[in-house]
Parts: C-alpha cells; structure tokens; sequence
C-alpha cells in the first residue's frame, strides 16, 4: 500500500460480522471453532474415568468422578452458557448418576460433552 510501505501483513477482526452483512469474502486465515478449556478439562476427566475403568483401577475412576462433579458443581449458575445447558446438566446433579459410572452414563457424557478431534 502507498501509505504504508513497512508492512505487507494486516490482522482485521470481524467482530460484528460485517463481511458476511456486505458479502465480502476476504482472503486470510480462517478462525477454527474453539472449545473452552473448562469444556476440553471435563472430557479429559471423562475420557481417565473411561481408561481407569477398563484398566480395573477404580480409586482412580472414583478419584476424577469426584473432580467431574466438583467442576460442575463450580459453574456459576447464573451464566448464559450454563443456563442454555440446564437440561444436559440435570442428570448430572443426581449424587447417584456418579456412584456407578457404566457404558452407558460415560457414553452420554461423551456425547453431551464431545472432545474436539485431534489432529
């Protein structure tokens, strides 16, 4: 550019979707959706939970169940993101649904709570 000679490269931040609004496609790096860390920790927890299960090591399984039900308990309540999940959330606030951790229950905490794939 003429007025700007020391520089070739530009960030620009599209907070308010103005591209998509004037249907501009601009070239450059496109963002990858990302999962919060508190999200990627719970899957984590239940992917442990999962091995130390299969592995015959249930202090271990019963050790990270405890963490996963702390960490849920710790959501702060009032939080849109927590009040949209409510009903995914419900089961999990039933002190039995983690006495007994089966195929089951670890299947729907999987894909309630999916971890991103790997790459």
């Amino acid at each position: 550019m003429p007025w700007c000679k020391e520089k070739n490269d530009f960030l620009i931040l599209d907070c308010w979707d103005n591209f998509e609004y004037f249907k501009l496609n601009p070239r450059g790096k496109q963002l990858l959706p990302q999962v919060p860390l508190p999200v990627r920790l719970f899957g984590l927890r239940v992917e442990k939970i999962e091995q130390a299960l299969i592995l015959g090591k249930p202090e271990i399984a019963e050790k990270e169940s405890s963490k996963a039900k702390n960490q849920i308990a710790g959501l702060p309540a009032n939080s849109v993101v927590v009040l949209d999940a409510r009903h995914e959330l419900q089961p999990l606030e039933d002190s039995n649904f983690w006495v007994n951790l089966t195929k089951d229950k670890i299947e729907f905490l999987k894909t309630t709570w999916p971890l991103p794939p790997t790459s």
